[in-house]
């Protein structure tokens, strides 16, 4: 995770992930930017580096076949993405008085 842009309420990040085996990259997953509200607790994922603004729903089929729920599925794959990063990550969130057993998520 990169802040690209930090401010009083909101911020801006950028997340790319993937997946290695030894040195060599497994699975690349997708790149993505999160925009957070920081005084709702809330995040969602955005693509402010493109011209495509990604729609709360889309009539199917379309031009682009992109599915009906694509905001949706996007910000499940956040939450499960960092659930999985907080409970399996290499930080010690401990200091930052995070205890992981009270964060809600999946479970991983």
């Amino acid at each position: 995770m990169r802040f690209r842009d930090l401010g009083p309420y909101t911020g801006l990040c950028e997340s790319q992930c993937s997946l290695l085996h030894g040195q060599r990259t497994w699975v690349p997953l997708p790149a993505f930017t999160v925009r957070l509200y920081h005084d709702v607790n809330l995040a969602e994922v955005t693509d402010e580096s493109s011209s495509d603004f990604i729609l709360g729903a889309y009539p199917y089929p379309n031009p682009s076949m992109v599915q009906p729920n694509e905001r949706e599925q996007l910000d499940q794959f956040l939450s499960e993405w960092l659930s999985y990063c907080l409970h399996h990550g290499l930080a010690d969130l401990s200091t930052y008085g995070i205890d992981i057993n009270e964060l809600s998520g999946t479970g991983y």
